[in-house]
C-alpha cells in the first residue's frame, strides 16, 4: 500500500486505532470557557443586541395610535339623459 497518499478508509482506520480508556470518570465542566477573543466578541454582541431592543422597545412605546382613515363617501354624478329614439 502507498504510505505517502493513502485512500480514505485507510485514514479511517487509522484515526479509529485510539488509546485505550482508562476507567478513571470524566469530569465535564459546565461553565462556558471562551477563549478572550471570543468572550469580548460575544460581550459586545450582546452590547449591541441590548442597544437594539432597547431602542426598538423605546420607539413602540413612543409610536402614537394611527386610526383608520374612514372610506369616502361615494361620489353622486348626474348621468345625462339621452331620448330614446324608440319612443313614439
Amino acid at each position: 500500500m502507498d504510505r505517502k497518499c493513502p485512500t480514505p478508509a485507510c485514514r479511517l482506520e487509522e484515526k479509529q486505532k485510539l488509546k485505550p480508556m482508562n476507567k478513571a470518570q470524566l469530569e465535564i465542566s459546565l461553565t462556558l470557557t471562551l477563549a478572550p477573543g471570543r468572550r469580548l466578541r460575544r460581550q459586545q454582541r450582546a452590547v449591541r443586541a441590548r442597544w437594539w431592543f432597547e431602542r426598538m422597545h423605546r420607539t413602540v412605546d413612543a409610536a402614537t395610535d394611527c386610526r383608520p382613515i374612514p372610506p369616502r363617501p361615494p361620489k353622486q354624478i348626474a348621468l345625462p339623459v339621452i331620448p330614446n329614439r324608440n319612443a313614439a
